[in-house]
């Protein structure tokens, strides 16, 4: 089996969004070494994140995901980040995200989809959330 590597360590362009810090995708090929088909997959790459902040999901509508981006302030306290301190990227997926809301494409063939939250305050590429949805969503209360 042979395995090629992604160049993960071009410059940050000026188009690119905050989570470019944070975490990326390098789509890794497995070719077989005799016959069998070459399969690429995405394998997210992230930064050493804190602790203190995260995302959590819930379902909003038929389909629909809204993300709320969470810290624990000094008295251990979870509060949300400010919506006009968050900038929200659609990493990987088919369909929409708009403040935290992220609409599967219909029909869509993908299976999942990745959102990256970064507080734009910081200086600090640890502080940002990110979460895989499985696209149909199914909560884990349901």
């Amino acid at each position: 089996m042979q395995v090629l590597r992604a160049n993960i360590n071009a410059p940050r362009q000026s188009t690119d969004s905050l989570a470019y810090y944070s975490t990326r995708l390098a789509p890794v090929t497995v070719k077989p070494r005799t016959g069998g088909t070459a399969a690429t997959v995405d394998v997210l790459l992230t930064a050493a994140q804190s602790e203190s902040y995260w995302l959590e999901a819930a379902t909003h509508g038929a389909g629909v995901v809204k993300l709320t981006f969470y810290f624990l302030d000094r008295t251990n306290e979870r509060m949300e980040v400010p919506a006009d301190d968050t900038e929200w990227t659609l990493l990987k997926g088919d369909g929409t995200l708009v403040d935290g809301i992220f609409t599967p494409k219909t029909g869509t063939s993908a299976n999942y989809a990745i959102v990256v939250a970064v507080r734009r305050s910081s200086d600090d590429i640890g502080v940002y959330g990110y979460k895989i949805i499985p696209v149909p969503f199914v909560s884990g209360q349901q």
